[in-house]
């Protein structure tokens, strides 16, 4: 590990791991993103309650689907489990496009939000 002594107005060190990663030791959390850090339990939960209900309401709509469109029950439980393996099968090469530093966190949240 190699420890870098950065001068700021609140003292801290940035100690970086043999993998590369860099870790800011001796901030707290309102002073790295100027907010308590449960918000960011709190926001991507709100994300995530955005998406869900969507999801809930297309399988709550089973019924109407198939009478409006005589899908059986099995086309609209397969469909639904297409579009949830695709919305989680996007995390991997995010997570790998973050990791990687292709992907800032400020422009991965915001094609998140749009997405």
């Amino acid at each position: 590990m190699t420890t870098t002594d950065i001068p700021s107005r609140v003292p801290y060190r940035q100690v970086t791991d043999r993998n590369g990663r860099t870790y800011r030791i001796g901030e707290s959390d309102r002073d790295i993103m100027g907010r308590p850090r449960w918000t960011m339990v709190l926001f991507p939960w709100i994300g995530m309650l955005g998406i869900s209900s969507s999801e809930y309401a297309f399988t709550s709509a089973e019924e109407t689907l198939h009478d409006a469109h005589m899908w059986a029950s099995g086309h609209i439980f397969w469909l639904m489990g297409v579009w949830i393996f695709f919305q989680a099968a996007v995390a991997f090469p995010a997570g790998k496009l973050r990791e990687s530093g292709r992907l800032p966190a400020r422009s991965a949240m915001l094609l998140g939000a749009l997405g």
